[in-house]
């Protein structure tokens, strides 16, 4: 099954609707409770209690510690964070714009999060922000211009989402 969104009503202040995914359906807007995967005050299990339909967690923390990606890789997502519905992965990106780098290329992070069955991806994004990127880290990222050429199937609700039908380049 692959990941839909379904607009059920809009006007000027937002949109309803419904992204399907392999894990259900979550109706929008909706509150994502982020999940550190190394501490997790409230299990993920028990947020759908406090009415979670989805989770976010950081595939990057998970890529970079053994014992949880071994997990990760053996029983998947949904087994690490015991968790049935849909969950999201983000790639690093506040790591990168926090310390500068991470220890892994856009391509080796999107394969680990098909990997360990991510119902919504998150590519490596390089922020172009001066808040947030030394000039430094911006050359860098000019060779790692696939940063936003997606494969066709990844997940491409993010562009719906966005109003976009294509990921943009960053113009440099």
């Amino acid at each position: 099954m692959s990941v839909i969104f379904e607009i059920l009503d809009k006007d000027a202040g937002g949109r309803i609707g419904k992204l399907r995914t392999p894990h259900g359906t979550v109706e929008t807007p909706t509150v994502m409770p982020v999940i550190n995967p190394n501490i997790q005050l409230i299990s993920p299990k028990e947020m759908k209690s406090f009415g979670a339909e989805i989770l976010i967690t950081n595939s990057y923390i998970i890529y970079r510690k053994e014992e949880l990606r071994n997990v990760a890789l053996e029983k998947g997502l949904h087994g690490l964070l015991d968790f049935d519905g849909p969950i999201m992965t983000d790639s690093g990106s506040f790591q990168l714009s926090v310390y500068g780098s991470v220890e892994v290329t856009n391509e080796e992070i999107l394969e680990f999060q098909k990997k360990i069955g991510s119902d919504i991806i998150v590519p490596l994004i390089f922020l172009r922000h001066r808040m947030f990127i030394s000039k430094g880290l911006l050359k860098n990222s000019k060779s790692q211009s696939n940063v936003w050429k997606l494969p066709e199937s990844s997940f491409k609700v993010n562009n719906s989402l966005q109003g976009r039908s294509r990921a943009q380049p960053i113009s440099t």
